[in-house]
């Protein structure tokens, strides 16, 4: 980012932030779920797991070649609306399912406890993809369509490296189980509005301020948010090993409610304190790192921070009613979020401009997150 922000204007940043909008709201469709279901079954020794996770591969393959007959379909309207390149549209599709296929390699990872190989495999990813990136806007001038370009020449390089993997692993089976197909859907596709709706509930800001404001003030917003959002990639690192391990734990016999809840209040208040680092940090050091032209976006990053910090509790409050299998209700509570989400930012960007949208994330994201922690408890209490 450091590198960027001297090299990308605010606008070209918020023509970059639509893509990733875009590419976020495609990866909640593509597989519809099924791996998060395969997570599930994991340890359920009535389900052959290389013949589960062919299925899940499968569905993901199917779901990706209708968004891709979609995109056909609708991508000059989509293009022209946004102000962005036609291809990018297409280069999101595939990237998305080259994603899907390395996440099933980064999943196996995490459930075997193979932290060591996970941990490099990501880092490696990062590295590479930062590289690239750093190369194409820096030494050939590709400007905003560096991130695109290596964004795909990385999940390209990645999703070879996986199918490898998982070949000689013996992970996958070439003759799959269509009956756990039954299963995996009768899962996914009622937790996919969830998921998209996900989606939509961290990026519908983005969409409101592309509407409402130009694409510079989006792209000075997208760094405050990156950088905000780096508690967003702390949770998430934490949900990775949080959620086979939770599983695990809650399908055991000797199942310790005690552990559980102390475990999340400890995830908790290390996001709280993680995220007041990052806001003390942003606040001393911010005109350094991204430069005079995004120094704005410190007023962003307090927000975010504390948003995605409180959406911890969303997150671990999620794995009760999912291991429940009230996937219904989790989509229904998301769904109601994105058109609260629509009306607070309407209103906060109205009434406090730019500074709204990320204070409407932080509103939305307690309400969700005190929603769903109140019918998980009442689903299962832990004490």
């Amino acid at each position: 980012m450091p590198i960027l922000t001297r090299y990308l204007s605010p606008e070209q940043y918020g023509l970059i932030a639509i893509y990733v909008v875009y590419t976020a709201i495609l990866g909640s469709l593509v597989g519809v779920s099924t791996l998060t279901a395969f997570t599930k079954i994991y340890y359920d020794e009535k389900y052959e797991n290389r013949s589960y996770l062919s299925i899940s591969i499968l569905v993901s393959l199917l779901s990706a070649l209708i968004l891709f007959i979609l995109v056909y379909v609708s991508g000059d309207y989509i293009a022209d609306l946004y102000n962005i390149q036609l291809w990018w549209l297409y280069v999101g599709v595939i990237s998305v399912f080259f994603e899907n296929i390395i996440s099933v390699q980064t999943l196996l990872y995490r459930m075997k406890s193979k932290v060591f190989k996970f941990g490099l495999f990501q880092l490696c990813r990062v590295m590479l993809r930062a590289g690239i990136t750093i190369y194409l806007v820096v030494a050939m001038d590709f400007e905003e369509n560096g991130p695109i370009i290596s964004g795909i020449i990385t999940a390209s390089i990645f999703m070879v490296i996986s199918i490898y993997v998982l070949y000689t692993n013996r992970s996958l089976s070439l003759h799959p189980n269509l009956e756990y197909a039954k299963h995996a859907l009768r899962f996914g596709i009622p937790l996919t509005p969830h998921v998209l709706f996900g989606a939509l509930s961290t990026t519908i800001d983005k969409i409101v301020i592309a509407i409402m404001l130009t694409k510079e003030e989006l792209g000075i917003y997208a760094v405050g948010f990156a950088i905000g959002g780096l508690i967003k990639s702390l949770e998430g690192a934490v949900y990775i090993a949080y959620q086979p391990w939770f599983f695990q734990e809650i399908s055991s016999d000797k199942c310790d409610n005690k552990k559980i809840r102390n475990s999340s209040y400890l995830i908790l208040i290390g996001l709280l304190l993680s995220s007041l680092t990052v806001i003390l940090i942003s606040n001393i050091f911010l005109q350094y790192y991204v430069g005079e032209r995004f120094l704005k976006a410190v007023e962003i990053i307090p927000w975010i921070a504390m948003a995605f910090a409180i959406n911890g509790i969303f997150t671990m409050a999620n794995q009760v009613v999912m291991y429940k299998e009230k996937t219904g209700v989790i989509s229904l509570i998301t769904f109601s979020s994105v058109l609260l989400g629509v009306f607070l930012n309407y209103i906060l960007i109205e009434t406090n401009g730019l500074v709204g949208a990320a204070q409407a994330i932080l509103l939305l994201m307690s309400i969700r997150a005190l929603t769903m922690w109140i019918y998980s408890n009442r689903l299962y209490p832990l004490g």
